[in-house]
């Protein structure tokens, strides 16, 4: 999930990189700088096209497990009357706080047929 503060972010470094740096180089770095760009928007608008296929949905994982590492990874069941206890597991976002056990923690699931969710996009993709 890209948050709010994120984007920003980006937008910040993608601005400050074209005032920056892209105005001061050679005419064949500007080519080959933009012909990758051309390539990243190219990609972007197709995984925009496809994500438009792609049903979302916001519920409420009840935490029945946590673990710590690097990130924190939460396993639970979704909280919702149609869902039938689907089981899911999640790796929070930097910045997100800990939860505890039985807390309930906003999230989107995703699914191309309305009947097998996934707890990302990625996931949904990969299969895994």
């Amino acid at each position: 999930m890209l948050g709010k503060e994120q984007f920003e972010n980006y937008h910040k470094w993608f601005n400050a990189l074209l005032v920056n740096e892209f105005i001061n180089l050679p005419s064949a770095d500007q080519e080959r700088f933009l012909a990758i760009v051309m390539k990243f928007l190219e990609d972007c608008k197709k995984v925009a096209e496809d994500g438009r296929l792609i049903k979302e949905r916001r519920v409420q994982i009840i935490v029945e497990s946590i673990s710590e590492t690097n990130r924190i990874t939460v396993s639970g069941t979704i909280d919702s009357d149609s869902a039938h206890g689907i089981r899911v597991r999640v790796i929070l976002p930097q910045g997100y706080s800990k939860p505890k056990l039985n807390d309930k923690i906003p999230w989107t699931v995703y699914s191309l047929d309305g009947e097998v969710w996934y707890s990302s996009k990625k996931e949904l993709i990969t299969g895994r």
